[in-house]
């Protein structure tokens, strides 16, 4: 990836410290047959310059964060775009969109308050597995 680019196609910024948020990742790559979802933990340095060229700062940085296509998604919008892009029947959880942002997000930050409380975080970032590494920049 070069740095001259905005993002890739589909592309998830995740807490990389946070246990949730790594389990999360694991759910998308083991279900995302396409292959087209390129990852980043937001501590990273292209999250940053990325980031930086949405106008956002990844110190403030409270939601996971999907690009698809040079549109920016945040907190529940960002999970129920990447859902569309999973296999199965998780697609069917875009129908979700029609509720109101408001309780979407009021339950996405809920959970993203106590997640760490919950599940837990690390001092470092979580390694994928080596058939996983080509899904990732750092």
């Amino acid at each position: 990836m070069t740095n001259n680019t905005l993002a890739p196609q589909h592309l998830v910024i995740y807490d990389g410290v946070c246990n949730l948020c790594s389990k999360s990742v694991q759910f998308i790559l083991t279900r995302n047959g396409k292959r087209n979802i390129i990852f980043t933990a937001a501590q990273g340095a292209y999250a940053h310059h990325v980031l930086a060229q949405y106008g956002m700062q990844p110190a403030v940085l409270n939601s996971v964060v999907y690009i698809n296509n040079g549109k920016v998604y945040k907190q529940s919008a960002a999970v129920l775009h990447i859902c569309k892009q999973l296999s199965g029947l998780w697609p069917l959880m875009y129908a979700f969109i029609i509720v109101p942002p408001i309780i979407r997000n009021a339950v996405y930050n809920y959970i993203a308050k106590h997640r760490y409380k919950w599940y837990g975080s690390t001092q470092v970032c979580w390694l994928p597995k080596p058939e996983w590494q080509q899904r990732f920049v750092s």
